[in-house]
């Protein structure tokens, strides 16, 4: 099930774009509000009731408002039907993280103080695949494999752990993650980490770049890393000083406007964990300004130290109205 702040921004961002007020909505629930189950309204009426949820209430119903009445918005035309994506999983590799859908065409990702661009496994950032892969140990197997058993030995309870570490189950992993929940790594496990950190933010940015041989094939990562997709979406909720509402527009809009200059990939070896950062460079060719746009790939557990294959999280720096092919709602 969604968490309530999930529910309360997405439904009643949703509301704002129909028209109504969250008052009038939460007494008799809009027929034109699809997907969304009498437990949810029940939800948002005590969340509403309850106090403690203005702030979201008021920047989610103005974020539908403000689309419901933009330029390059629904420029004012009520919606017929507005859909509720809800709990279901966005299906794998979608460009379009959507929410809501607004009378079968109109796509809304609704985002809170969030700078997450994917969350998909490092295979699929760095090599475009599928498979699952341990990226560690494809990248760094040496290092990683010095860190586990340093990690092995701290404790005699963990003597009966195998000795390679890419035989570790997941009831092994979860056990030594338990061990080591602690935020900071053991002083005598700290240096090894970093090694390994090293490496595979090394060989990630290698294997990504060697994938990337021509401007073409770099473009088009650019576009995927900033999740333009074959038709325009908005982007509604919050940054950390204003609200968010961007218009994404397309691959055939963005070359209309950006002239593609580069996408640098370069591993990042002092942020203390397995990283690799990225900068695309574009040409304005409406005011001929060249523009970068920042981001990194974090590479971490996804379950804890140890437990689970690593995950790869793309996050972005530079801020979402200053993107190119990000367009602030007008």
């Amino acid at each position: 099930m969604p968490r309530l702040e999930t529910e309360i921004t997405e439904i009643t961002t949703g509301l704002g774009a129909l028209g109504y007020d969250v008052l009038t909505a939460l007494r008799e629930p809009p027929p034109q509000f699809a997907n969304v189950q009498t437990s949810n309204w029940d939800n948002l009426r005590r969340a509403y009731e309850g106090g403690g949820h203005e702030t979201l209430f008021t920047t989610a119903w103005s974020n539908g408002r403000a689309l419901l009445l933009a330029v390059n918005g629904l420029r004012g035309r009520l919606p017929i039907r507005v859909e509720w994506k809800g709990p279901e999983k966005q299906v794998e590799q979608d460009p379009v993280p959507a929410d809501l859908r607004i009378d079968n065409v109109f796509l809304v990702s609704v985002k809170t103080r969030s700078s997450l661009l994917w969350n998909r496994s490092p295979a699929q950032v760095f090599l475009r695949q599928s498979q699952a892969t341990h990226w560690y140990a494809e990248t760094a197997p040496a290092e990683y494999q010095a860190l586990y058993d340093a990690a092995r030995t701290l404790d005699a309870a963990l003597s009966d752990l195998p000795r390679d570490v890419t035989a570790l189950t997941r009831a092994d992993g979860a056990r030594l993650s338990t061990y080591l929940a602690s935020r900071q790594w053991p002083p005598s496990l700290g240096e090894l980490y970093l090694d390994m950190a090293h490496a595979c933010a090394n060989r990630s940015a290698e294997r990504w770049n060697l994938e990337l041989p021509t401007a073409a094939q770099r473009e088009r990562a650019a576009w995927w890393l900033l999740r333009l997709g074959p038709a325009p979406y908005f982007l509604l909720g919050d940054s950390a000083t204003a609200p968010l509402r961007i218009r994404i527009e397309t691959p055939w809009d963005w070359r209309q406007r950006f002239e593609f200059l580069g996408l640098e990939i370069d591993p990042a070896l002092d942020s203390g964990q397995p990283q690799v950062n990225w900068t695309l460079r574009v040409r304005d060719r409406l005011s001929d300004e060249v523009r970068d746009t920042e981001g990194y790939v974090e590479i971490r557990w996804s379950h804890g130290r140890f437990h689970g294959h690593p995950e790869a999280k793309v996050q972005l720096r530079t801020r979402h109205e200053l993107v190119p092919g990000y367009s602030q709602l007008s």
